[in-house]
């Protein structure tokens, strides 16, 4: 599932396009990745909650340095899984 949001643009000029990735559901938990631009290039926020439960969202920064906020937000989900999954989700 993708909403969608404005980006600001790392070098000023104004985007159209606009996403925000959501994954509301894997192996327990629920993703939310929204790219951050820095320096001319994008990273990513990640927030990570625990489905069903009362403890605070885990938000990460993932430091990619994409070119655009759509790859930095894929690079950034294909992360989380994969610590995810290293952490025996379940």
């Amino acid at each position: 599932m993708t909403s969608y949001r404005p980006y600001p643009s790392p070098l000023g000029a104004r985007r159209d396009r606009t996403a925000l990735i959501v994954v509301p559901e894997y192996r327990g938990y629920r993703i939310q990745v929204d790219a951050v631009a820095v320096d001319g290039r994008w990273n990513a926020d990640v927030r990570l909650r625990r489905l069903f439960s009362e403890d605070k969202p885990h938000v990460e920064r993932v430091t990619c340095y994409k070119l655009t906020p759509q790859h930095a937000e894929r690079s950034a989900e294909i992360w989380t899984r994969r610590w995810i999954d290293g952490q025996g989700g379940e």
